[in-house]
Protein backbone atom coordinates (compact mmCIF):
# COMPACT_ATOMS: atom_id res chain seq x y z
CA UNK A 1 0.00 0.00 0.00
CA UNK A 2 1.21 3.50 -1.01
CA UNK A 3 2.21 5.74 1.69
CA UNK A 4 0.19 8.61 2.59
CA UNK A 5 2.54 10.95 2.84
CA UNK A 6 2.84 12.40 -0.60
CA UNK A 7 5.60 14.06 -3.24
CA UNK A 8 5.18 16.24 -5.40
CA UNK A 9 6.88 16.46 -8.64
CA UNK A 10 5.79 19.11 -11.74
CA UNK A 11 7.03 18.28 -14.24
CA UNK A 12 8.47 21.00 -16.68
CA UNK A 13 10.64 21.77 -19.74
CA UNK A 14 10.17 20.48 -23.72
CA UNK A 15 11.57 18.78 -26.87
CA UNK A 16 12.06 15.75 -24.74
CA UNK A 17 14.83 16.71 -21.89
CA UNK A 18 14.96 15.57 -18.07
CA UNK A 19 12.02 16.82 -15.68
CA UNK A 20 12.63 19.28 -13.49
CA UNK A 21 11.59 18.62 -9.85
CA UNK A 22 10.57 20.28 -6.90
CA UNK A 23 10.35 18.33 -3.71
CA UNK A 24 7.92 19.67 -0.53
CA UNK A 25 9.81 19.40 2.54
CA UNK A 26 9.58 15.12 3.12
CA UNK A 27 13.59 14.84 2.30
CA UNK A 28 13.90 13.24 -0.36
CA UNK A 29 16.48 15.59 -2.66
CA UNK A 30 14.93 16.69 -6.08
CA UNK A 31 18.18 15.42 -7.91
CA UNK A 32 17.59 12.01 -6.93
CA UNK A 33 13.41 12.22 -7.96
CA UNK A 34 14.42 13.78 -11.16
CA UNK A 35 17.05 10.53 -12.20
CA UNK A 36 14.12 8.60 -10.78
CA UNK A 37 11.62 9.74 -12.82
CA UNK A 38 13.65 10.14 -15.98
CA UNK A 39 14.32 6.66 -15.82
CA UNK A 40 11.03 5.42 -15.41
CA UNK A 41 10.23 6.84 -18.82
CA UNK A 42 8.95 10.31 -17.48
CA UNK A 43 9.34 13.46 -19.97
CA UNK A 44 8.05 16.51 -20.53
CA UNK A 45 6.70 17.82 -23.20
CA UNK A 46 5.78 21.69 -24.95
CA UNK A 47 2.20 20.15 -24.00
CA UNK A 48 2.53 18.86 -20.44
CA UNK A 49 4.42 22.13 -19.64
CA UNK A 50 1.67 24.42 -21.33
CA UNK A 51 -1.19 22.42 -19.26
CA UNK A 52 1.28 22.66 -15.83
CA UNK A 53 0.64 19.25 -15.10
CA UNK A 54 1.41 18.00 -11.53
CA UNK A 55 1.90 14.49 -10.82
CA UNK A 56 1.58 13.47 -7.75
CA UNK A 57 3.43 9.65 -6.13
CA UNK A 58 2.76 8.44 -2.98
CA UNK A 59 6.44 8.64 -1.14
CA UNK A 60 6.69 4.44 -0.51
CA UNK A 61 6.79 4.79 -4.85
CA UNK A 62 9.45 7.05 -5.05
CA UNK A 63 11.90 5.08 -2.58
CA UNK A 64 11.21 2.05 -4.44
CA UNK A 65 12.42 3.69 -7.41
CA UNK A 66 15.19 5.62 -5.65
CA UNK A 67 16.24 1.66 -4.26
CA UNK A 68 16.05 0.31 -7.33
CA UNK A 69 18.26 2.97 -9.43
CA UNK A 70 20.97 2.69 -6.23
CA UNK A 71 20.95 -1.02 -6.37
CA UNK A 72 21.42 -0.87 -10.43
CA UNK A 73 24.37 1.77 -9.74
CA UNK A 74 26.37 -0.66 -6.80
CA UNK A 75 25.93 -3.38 -9.43
CA UNK A 76 27.48 -1.21 -12.03
CA UNK A 77 30.10 0.60 -9.84
CA UNK A 78 30.76 -3.90 -8.83
CA UNK A 79 30.77 -4.96 -12.58
CA UNK A 80 33.89 -1.80 -13.28
CA UNK A 81 35.61 -3.44 -10.57
CA UNK A 82 36.16 -6.37 -11.69
CA UNK A 83 36.89 -5.73 -15.28
CA UNK A 84 39.36 -2.87 -13.84
CA UNK A 85 40.77 -5.87 -11.39
CA UNK A 86 41.39 -8.61 -14.44
CA UNK A 87 42.70 -5.39 -16.73
CA UNK A 88 45.14 -4.19 -14.53
CA UNK A 89 46.24 -8.08 -14.11
CA UNK A 90 46.28 -8.51 -17.71
CA UNK A 91 48.61 -5.78 -18.07
CA UNK A 92 50.82 -7.13 -15.48
CA UNK A 93 51.50 -10.48 -17.79
CA UNK A 94 51.79 -8.69 -20.79
CA UNK A 95 53.61 -5.68 -20.02
CA UNK A 96 57.36 -5.48 -20.15
CA UNK A 97 58.11 -1.98 -18.74
CA UNK A 98 56.18 -0.17 -16.00
CA UNK A 99 53.13 2.15 -16.72
CA UNK A 100 51.34 4.55 -15.40
CA UNK A 101 47.48 5.33 -14.70
CA UNK A 102 47.32 8.92 -13.57
CA UNK A 103 44.51 10.27 -11.55
CA UNK A 104 43.33 13.65 -12.25
CA UNK A 105 46.03 16.01 -12.72
CA UNK A 106 48.96 14.72 -10.96
CA UNK A 107 48.80 11.33 -8.64
CA UNK A 108 49.65 8.16 -10.76
CA UNK A 109 50.04 4.28 -10.05
CA UNK A 110 52.62 2.51 -11.70
CA UNK A 111 51.77 -0.90 -13.17
CA UNK A 112 54.84 -2.83 -12.86
CA UNK A 113 55.38 -6.40 -15.23
CA UNK A 114 53.80 -9.48 -12.77
CA UNK A 115 57.69 -11.01 -12.84
CA UNK A 116 58.56 -7.77 -10.80
CA UNK A 117 56.07 -9.14 -8.13
CA UNK A 118 54.24 -7.19 -5.03
CA UNK A 119 55.53 -3.99 -5.66
CA UNK A 120 53.40 -1.07 -6.00
CA UNK A 121 54.39 2.74 -6.65
CA UNK A 122 52.61 5.59 -6.36
CA UNK A 123 53.83 8.26 -8.20
CA UNK A 124 53.36 12.23 -7.67
CA UNK A 125 55.28 14.74 -9.96
CA UNK A 126 55.41 17.25 -7.13
CA UNK A 127 55.03 15.32 -3.71
CA UNK A 128 57.70 12.61 -4.41
CA UNK A 129 56.85 8.50 -4.81
CA UNK A 130 56.07 5.84 -2.26
CA UNK A 131 57.00 2.59 -3.22
CA UNK A 132 55.31 -0.54 -1.34
CA UNK A 133 56.61 -3.70 -1.73
CA UNK A 134 55.18 -6.97 -0.29
CA UNK A 135 58.11 -9.89 0.47
CA UNK A 136 57.44 -12.82 2.38
CA UNK A 137 59.23 -11.01 5.42
CA UNK A 138 56.61 -8.58 5.67
CA UNK A 139 56.45 -5.10 4.30
CA UNK A 140 58.47 -2.58 2.99
CA UNK A 141 57.56 1.26 2.47
CA UNK A 142 60.09 3.80 1.12
CA UNK A 143 59.09 7.08 0.25
CA UNK A 144 61.54 9.30 -2.36
CA UNK A 145 61.76 12.83 -3.10
CA UNK A 146 61.15 14.01 -6.62
CA UNK A 147 63.73 12.57 -9.37
CA UNK A 148 65.40 10.89 -6.03
CA UNK A 149 66.82 7.53 -6.59
CA UNK A 150 67.42 6.83 -2.93
CA UNK A 151 64.60 6.89 -0.28
CA UNK A 152 64.57 10.00 2.19
CA UNK A 153 62.69 8.01 4.57
CA UNK A 154 61.75 4.39 4.91
CA UNK A 155 59.63 1.40 7.10
CA UNK A 156 59.65 -1.89 7.35
CA UNK A 157 57.44 -3.98 9.04
CA UNK A 158 57.62 -8.02 9.79
CA UNK A 159 55.21 -10.61 8.69
CA UNK A 160 54.67 -11.94 12.62
CA UNK A 161 54.17 -7.79 13.58
CA UNK A 162 51.43 -7.84 11.20
CA UNK A 163 50.08 -11.07 12.22
CA UNK A 164 50.24 -9.73 16.08
CA UNK A 165 48.51 -6.60 14.88
CA UNK A 166 45.96 -7.86 13.11
CA UNK A 167 45.07 -10.99 15.90
CA UNK A 168 44.93 -7.98 18.37
CA UNK A 169 42.12 -6.15 16.09
CA UNK A 170 44.63 -3.03 16.35
CA UNK A 171 44.42 -3.44 12.24
CA UNK A 172 41.75 -5.18 9.77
Amino acid sequence: MTSTRMFEVIIAGSNGQLPIAYPNSNGLDALKVMRALSTQGFRSTAETTALGITERLGLADMEAIYADQLDSALDDVQCLVERITQDIARLRDITIDPMNIVFGDNPAFEIRPASDGNLFNVLNKERGNVSVHYIHEGVKCDVFAQDSLEPIDTVSVQTTELVKLMESKIIT
